[in-house]
Formats: C-alpha cells, structure tokens, sequence
C-alpha cells in the first residue's frame, strides 16, 4: 500500500532542493496552501499538487518535477526540510540522477537566456588574476595564525571528534590543545568599469570590465559554477551607471549573522579607508522580495545608523549595476569564517556595543529561545530539558525574534553566560567585550558526515569567550547532560 503524504506538513516546513549531501539548487521552498510556490529558485517552480506518494512541481508550462515518498537513504536528489528528524519524510526524485541533474541544467540555462541581458561571462579570476585589472590593491591587515582554545567539555566523556571534522573542512588545524587558523590577510582591491549584481542569486557577485567574475567577492553565490565555463548566461538588466561604489554583501545578506558578519563589517572596514564620503551599495529589501530577510529593516537601519554608515548607504533594486570606480574587500583565507578573527570586525561590534543600555539588560544569565521559529534546532524533549537546567540555575529566558537591535546589543553586552539553540541570535555574542561562557545547543544540519556547522565556537575563539556545546538530537536521549553543562560552566 502506498504512503500517502501529509499535506499540513508539506505546507508547514521550509524546503531545499539538492542532491543527497551535496549541492543545493534551491533554498526556501515554501509550498502555499493554495497550491503556489513561494521561492527565489531559477528551476521555474510555481505550483505544486500532491498524488498519494508523489509531489509533483510545476512552472508554467506544466509538470517538470516529481517526487517520491521513500524510506531508504538513496544516491540521488531530494527534497528536504532539515529540521525533520524523520529521514522517511524525505522525498527523492523519480527519475535517475543523471537525467534529472541534465534535465535541472537545461532548465537553468534556458530560463537565464529567457532574460538575457548582457555579454556572456569569462572564466574567473581570483586575486592574482585580478591583478590585472586592478586599479589599486591595499593592505588593510595582516594578523599571524589564530589560536583558538579547545571547547570546555560540558560533561567528562565528551568527544569533540565532529568539531575536529567540520574545522579541518574550514581550514583550522589542530595544535595540541588549540586549533590553529591560518595566516590573515585583507586587502582593499578597486577596479575600473566593473559591474556588481543585486538579485537572482547573484548579490554581490563582481564583474571586471571584461566580464570575468572575481572569484569569492560572493562566498554564498547561488551559481557556483558561474565563470568555470566560457560564455555563461547572466539574466540582470544593467539598470545603471555609478561613479564609485564599495560593495560588500552577498546573496546571504539577508541572513542576521552574514549581514552584521559579513555585509557590514566588510562595509565599516571600507569606510574607514576609503574616507568618510564612499557610497555603501546595498539590497533594497522593500524592493526585493525574493529572498527571507531574518531580521526587520528597523534592525538594518539601526545597524547602519550603529555602525556610523547610516549616511553612506544606497539602497538598490534588484539589477546589474556598472562602476566606473568599483570597491571591494579580499580576504585571505577565502573561509567564510575568515573575517571573524580581523581587528576590523571587532572594532564594528565594539563601536555597535556603545549603543547597549543597562535598562534593556536582563540579568548575568540568559538563556535565547527560538520562539516559534519554524526551524527549530531542539525537540521538545531537548527545549524541556534546556529551560528546565536554566531555570534551576537562574538562567532568564527570552527571545530574541521580536526585538529590535538595540535591545539585543544590551541584552548581550552585560550577560555573563549565555545559552541558545544554534542560530542567528548567537551572533550577539560578538558584542560582548569580556569573558563570556557560551553554551551552544548544535546539531548537525549538514548530515552526519560533515560534523558541526563551527561559526559561532570560531566567534567565541575570536572574542575570547569559554565556549561549551550540546548536541540537541544526544539531549533527547540524555536531558541529563543540560544540567551537567550549566554545572561545568559554574565550575570554571
């Protein structure tokens, strides 16, 4: 007999296409109960229907995927919601992935060609073959290897085997009791007549005047093999021309951790070199609507007016933009988690802490829940056990979902220790100054064989802070080991 899919779970989750661990194609499938679909995918998805164990997706002009209901861990594609523990609600395409994966390349290539707007783009270029193009390249910092000090064990037989995995993979060596970074160097790199790109998966990717696209000015490209081969399609109008413009967000930008880590560190380093009158070019998020932006413009714009770039910002559609004079950051390591450990980030969170006020503070303990966030990083078994150690250790519990930024930076500046689910909201922790204990509830988002998503112990390393982790999915069988880590924080 058939197992029939439920629909109410279909519409409640937030869903990704890709293949069974590796690349992604689509992020934030949201499936309407009317039957649209609500993503910034380039598939062309717009409806979907439901046929017992079968999910079909369509665009306009009628069925181009199908899925099926399965219980086996399959090579192939999938489609999948991550905060689902049950792996036999995953639902993997029908056809055979080499046909399927064909059938995804065509579909891309000829929706970009519907649009297209420009010249075809070159192969890429990283930073020594940027620099033919360059019209200057500056050394804003250059900082020796990181160490960063081994996590507290939150109870005495924990193993950090799946920390040591997912490090290695982000370029991080073990020495001893420390985990070693490399060597950091940022450069300010300006290049004349370059284009930048707002939307369609291609925010802040950058353009020299020939069209070869600098390699990692967009660590989160939704196109990653754009460049690898000659003459790809790119869809942008080129809205306008500019006479100088920094650039320094990416396609995540709306997340909160790559917008304040990323977007506007990179941004608050510019200004500060490049004067006082350097235009800030940024998404336009009334105008763009194709992304989830995880934190509210009053938020953006206090991060902006915080940070001092209030007056240096241009907000912009979604397009192509040319530049006669075109700024941008290069940081090496190309990590994502790079930047975290430069003097330039820390100076924007303590310019930013200066806003804190000890009226919106809520105690030494806090304790961040994810409220009703639909990807919760806990069950209910895990959350139970969590806010039941931290209430018997006076831990306050709030939410940081529906504050604005100011009452996060104080919140976060004046704690003492700090517990939450992985997520946006530890991000905060960076405004705190002192040695703040940091207990993280992580999971492993990315599959078993890819161990921690590691960015916010590299936050705490950076600032100085005692990091401890959890597992959340181990909490479920062992709630016990919450009261044991609140009880090795109070010990050290």
């Amino acid at each position: 007999m058939k197992k029939k899919i439920d629909r109410s779970r279909i519409i409640e989750s937030v869903w990704q296409f890709g293949c069974c661990g590796g690349e992604e194609f689509a992020r934030e499938l949201h499936f309407k109960e009317d039957g649209s679909i609500r993503t910034d995918s380039l598939i062309g998805e717009k409806y979907w229907n439901i046929e017992e164990d079968k999910i079909h997706l369509s665009d306009e002009d009628g069925k181009i995927l199908s899925f099926t209901l399965s219980g086996d861990e399959v090579s192939g594609f999938i489609l999948y919601a991550n905060h689902w523990a049950n792996k036999s609600m995953r639902l993997y395409l029908l056809e055979t992935p080499k046909f399927i994966f064909q059938k995804y390349e065509n579909l891309r290539i000829n929706y970009l060609k519907k649009e297209l707007k420009i010249k075809s783009v070159k192969k890429s270029i990283n930073l020594q073959g940027t620099l033919s193009h360059l019209h200057s390249c500056h050394l804003l910092e250059e900082k020796d290897p990181f160490l960063c000090q081994k996590p507290h064990k939150s109870f005495a037989d924990q193993s950090f085997e799946d920390l040591d995995k997912s490090l290695s993979k982000e370029g991080l060596s073990k020495n001893g009791i420390y985990y070693s970074s490399n060597k950091l160097r940022v450069h300010m790199c300006t290049i004349k007549n370059g284009y930048f790109f707002v939307g369609n998966g291609l925010d802040g990717a950058i353009f020299t005047e020939d069209f070869h696209p600098v390699e990692y000015t967009t660590l989160f490209n939704k196109h990653p093999g754009l460049g690898v081969n000659e003459n790809t399609p790119v869809d942008i109008d080129v809205l306008s021309e500019l006479d100088e413009a920094f650039i320094g967000f990416d396609f995540f930008w709306g997340n909160y951790f790559h917008f304040l880590n990323f977007s506007l560190a990179k941004s608050y380093m510019a200004k500060i070199f490049l004067g006082d009158n350097i235009p800030i070019v940024f998404p336009d998020c009334d105008k763009q609507n194709e992304h989830w932006s995880a934190y509210s413009n009053k938020v953006r714009d206090q991060a902006f007016e915080f940070s001092g770039l209030n007056k240096n910002l241009r907000l912009l559609p979604k397009g192509a933009y040319k530049v006669k004079k075109l700024h941008f950051l290069m940081i090496d390591p190309s990590h994502a988690w790079a930047i975290m450990f430069s003097d330039g980030l820390t100076s924007l969170y303590n310019a930013m802490a200066r806003h804190a006020r000890r009226s919106d503070s809520i105690g030494k303990k806090v304790y961040i829940a994810r409220g009703k966030n639909v990807n919760a990083r806990t069950s209910g078994i895990a959350n139970s056990a969590i806010a039941e150690a931290a209430g018997s250790h006076n831990f306050v519990q709030t939410s940081f979902e529906n504050m604005d930024l100011q009452q996060q930076i104080s919140i976060s500046k004046y704690a003492e220790q700090f517990i939450s689910p992985h997520g946006a909201g530890l991000t905060n922790i960076l405004f705190n100054p002192g040695c703040l204990k940091v207990l993280e509830i992580n999971k492993k988002l990315d599959g078993v064989e890819n161990g921690y998503r590691p960015c916010f112990y590299m936050a705490s390393a950076a600032r100085g802070h005692d990091y401890y982790m959890l597992d959340s999915d181990t909490l479920d069988k062992s709630p016990w080991q919450a009261n044991s880590a609140l009880q090795a924080m109070k010990m050290l």
